[in-house]
């Protein structure tokens, strides 16, 4: 098991599969916004850190039912607000693509949700 799963197994009292579930999409998730932002010029000129927040959420399915799932929260910390609102907002946007990306691939994780936190400063 990752050291993602480990660490938020117990951080969040995750169940087995909803653990390796939400290390699988910060995998994928971190691994293709590493690569976008390695290949784009705005972002490569500055290091922009992903912070990822692993909590247990319920939602509600379209058969009203409550279904527990990790609720992925991304964002790029403060720290990362002191580049320019153009290169902070291409990096925005690139962390949204390889997030939709990662989360279409197969298998497809369907207990796990993703939001996006953005510093006040830019929003």
């Amino acid at each position: 098991m990752s050291f993602f799963a480990i660490a938020w197994k117990h951080m969040a009292e995750l169940d087995d599969f909803l653990a390796e579930q939400a290390a699988e999409a910060a995998r994928r998730i971190t691994e293709r916004f590493a690569l976008k932002q390695k290949l784009d010029a705005f972002a490569a000129a500055t290091d922009f850190r992903l912070e990822v927040i692993v909590r247990k959420d319920s939602i509600r399915g379209e058969d009203n039912a409550t279904h527990t799932c990790a609720l992925l929260e991304l964002s790029l910390p403060a720290v990362s607000t002191a580049a320019s609102r153009e290169t902070y907002m291409e990096t925005v946007r690139l962390l949204r693509e390889a997030t939709k990306e990662a989360m279409e691939l197969p298998p497809v994780l369907t207990r796990t949700v993703v939001r996006f936190r953005w510093s006040r400063k830019y929003r």
